[in-house]
C-alpha cells in the first residue's frame, strides 16, 4: 500500500512518508506505553518512537526512502500535545 496524499502545507512536501509514519507510530508507541505518548524532550522515547518508525517502514511492502530522522525525533519530542484517539 503506498498512500496518495493531499498536501496542504508545500513547504513539507518532502516529509509526507515521514509524517504518514509518524502518527502512525504514535499510535503503536501509545498501545505499547499504557497509552501514553512519548514524554517530552526525552532521548530514549524519541529513539524507541524513531525504531517503531523504521519497523513500520521496513514491514511496508514498499518503503519509503529517506526518513527524516530529525523530524522524527522532534515529533515525538512535542507529541505529548497531540490530543486525538
Amino acid at each position: 500500500m503506498h498512500p496518495e496524499y493531499l498536501v496542504s502545507d508545500y513547504t513539507k512536501m518532502q516529509d509526507t512518508d515521514t509524517i504518514h509514519l509518524a502518527f502512525q507510530a504514535l499510535s503503536e508507541f501509545k498501545q505499547k506505553n499504557s497509552h501514553t505518548p512519548p514524554r517530552p524532550w526525552n532521548k530514549i522515547d524519541a529513539e524507541n518512537f524513531v525504531d517503531i518508525v523504521e519497523s513500520l517502514n521496513t514491514n511496508l511492502e514498499k518503503p519509503f526512502h529517506d526518513l527524516n530522522k530529525q523530524l522524527l525525533e522532534l515529533f515525538a519530542s512535542i507529541s505529548s500535545g497531540l490530543k486525538f484517539t
